[in-house]
């Protein structure tokens, strides 16, 4: 790591990652009042990868884009590829052409315009996040080419707001930008407001917080099904928590730096840290195409092989993965 690494993004990025899992998990024993709230882990990665992307000076728009695209496509198109020849010899689902929709990342393309969709090949629902991320990434090209030229707060701050409103109106019309907008509020913290550290804003934040999540217990009990509350109320109340939660793990990483440095080198978080990704393509594959739980009745049995499967998949694609993008990268 280089020598200003950010040793709470490692942390914060394995919380993110078991969140996600937790959250599958859950719902795949039938919990799935839990599950709705484990599923912030999202919009974490989203918030830390516009936080990491704030901090650099993008100097080649097209070297950058590519990079991003072969780091995330390539793990990707190894996983769907055995599962799309399964489901054609199993007669899951006949042809092959579906399966172009993830090599351009439009799988979940339906989660910004809700009018169109691609099919979803089982044990890949969950990738939905890759198209949001490249989307994000396309995005971050003509917004940091600008805000190069301006690099004022105030316009980032205006940026946001315009944002924020444009979000809350487009879900009527199907289109839904609640997740690339906690993408550009990491990404413009990162940028502007990294060193400001109020605690007077953070209360405010808190109260905030809570009382979104109050809102939405409400609107489910009253808008239930509803897009206010699917698409506005469930959305933003989620961003609202990432980001709490975010500030909550850097002030507290910040108060005792040199304990949870100490967390965060140790050999086990850098390297879960370092698998994240990969973990989270492969584990679906128990929760939506080899149902762990309808193949061993004992669930906690069950939660432990989906776990243990998960990591020496993860390995395995980690290590096929990066073997292929350096050699296309030589």
């Amino acid at each position: 790591m280089y020598k200003d690494y950010d040793y709470s993004i490692s942390l914060l990025r394995v919380f993110a990652m078991f969140s996600i899992l937790a959250c599958h998990i859950s719902s795949l024993i039938g919990i799935s009042s839990l599950a709705q709230f484990l599923n912030i882990g999202v919009q974490i990665f989203l918030l830390i990868s516009g936080y990491l992307y704030g901090k650099k000076n993008i100097k080649n728009y097209g070297s950058w884009i590519y990079n991003r695209y072969i780091r995330i496509i390539i793990p990707i198109f190894i996983y769907v590829l055995p599962i799309v020849i399964y489901c054609n010899i199993a007669s899951i689902h006949d042809g092959y052409m579906d399966s172009l929709a993830y090599i351009f990342c439009l799988q979940g393309i339906d989660d910004i315009f809700g009018f169109l969709s691609f099919y979803n090949y089982p044990g890949t629902g969950h990738f939905w996040f890759i198209t949001i991320l490249m989307v994000c990434y396309l995005l971050t090209i003509p917004i940091s080419h600008f805000y190069r030229k301006t690099n004022k707060k105030f316009s980032a701050v205006f940026f946001l707001f315009i944002f924020f409103i444009i979000s809350l109106i487009l879900p009527f019309l199907g289109i839904y930008l609640a997740l690339p907008l906690i993408y550009f509020a990491g990404y413009f913290y990162s940028k502007y407001f990294d060193n400001t550290n109020s605690t007077k804003s953070f209360v405010i934040l808190t109260i905030i917080m809570v009382l979104s999540i109050g809102l939405r217990l409400f609107c489910k009990h009253y808008y239930d099904s509803t897009i206010l509350y699917e698409h506005i109320v469930v959305s933003f109340s989620h961003n609202i928590l990432a980001i709490w939660i975010f500030l909550t793990f850097r002030l507290i990483y910040k108060k005792f730096e040199r304990q949870f440095e100490k967390i965060a080198k140790s050999n086990i978080i850098m390297h879960l840290d370092s698998i994240s990704y990969y973990i989270y393509i492969v584990h679906y594959m128990f929760v939506d195409l080899f149902i762990i739980t309808d193949i061993i009745p004992n669930k906690s049995l069950a939660v432990f092989l989906l776990l243990l499967l998960s990591f020496i998949l993860a390995e395995i694609l980690r290590f096929i993965s990066e073997m292929i993008i350096n050699k296309i990268k030589k």
